[in-house]
């Protein structure tokens, strides 16, 4: 859980599902220093954001220029006739 970057459904299974394994080390000599990590792993997860946040990302003209043949060098972009022979 300390890899999460985003409190989100994972997240959440993720913390009930080790509530319930924390509970089943109650009365083993590692359960405190086992409880204390995962309580603090809780708290830093329940800090983090919801949803990713996205870079504003100013559009430029080219977004939404058609594309121009002339820029592109691809000889067989363009369909060429295909000659007849002539008649012997």
């Amino acid at each position: 859980m300390k890899k999460r970057t985003y409190y989100n459904a994972t997240t959440k299974a993720l913390i009930k599902d080790g509530k319930a394994a924390i509970k089943r080390l109650k009365g083993y000599s590692e359960y405190d220093s086992y409880k204390a990590s995962f309580d603090s792993a809780v708290k830093r997860a329940k800090t983090l954001p919801t949803k990713q946040e996205t870079p504003d990302i100013g559009g430029t003209p080219s977004d939404n220029t058609p594309a121009n043949p002339d820029n592109y060098t691809d000889a067989t972009a363009v369909p060429t006739e295909t000659p007849v022979p002539a008649a012997p």
